[in-house]
């Protein structure tokens, strides 16, 4: 359970509170055995009932919650970026998938922006430090696929 340390700005009114203002009479064991549910309407006029469940609209593109195993280094480097971090991470992945051609430009791109520094091509050998500026020759040097140009 989790406790909110909020306060509420609502005031709480008791059942007494209640009872006083109620301008409705209970309602009698007959009148709620004459109670039908809405469904039994007739059609167009249960049509015409608003739908509306509360609550927050849907989205048109609902995000999937799911477990993903990444190595610490990327994952330190990303919050090493502050608040946001998980929706840079995401716009890395949608850039990719919006357009697949750019590949290794795009991650430049994005972990430049966030500030982070990525490894590119045959580059993989060295530790990755988070935080650390992007260097600016790696684009130069990265050719489409994500090696060094010859």
């Amino acid at each position: 359970m989790i406790v909110s340390d909020r306060k509420t700005d609502a005031p709480a009114f008791s059942q007494a509170d209640w009872d006083e203002v109620s301008d409705n009479p209970d309602l009698t064991d007959v009148e709620l055995a004459a109670l039908r549910p809405a469904r039994e309407l007739p059609p167009d006029i249960y049509a015409a009932l608003p739908r509306n469940r509360g609550g927050r609209p849907r989205a048109a593109s609902p995000k999937v919650q799911l477990t993903l195993r990444i190595d610490r280094r990327v994952l330190d480097a990303y919050k090493a970026t502050g608040p946001g971090w998980q929706t840079r991470m995401h716009d890395v992945l949608a850039r990719i998938v919006d357009d697949p051609g750019a590949g290794p430009h795009v991650e430049a791109d994005t972990a430049r922006e966030a500030g982070i520094y990525r490894r590119t091509g045959s580059d993989r050998g060295g530790a990755v430090a988070a935080g650390q500026p992007f260097p600016p020759s790696q684009d130069a040097e990265c050719g489409p696929s994500g090696r060094k140009k010859a």
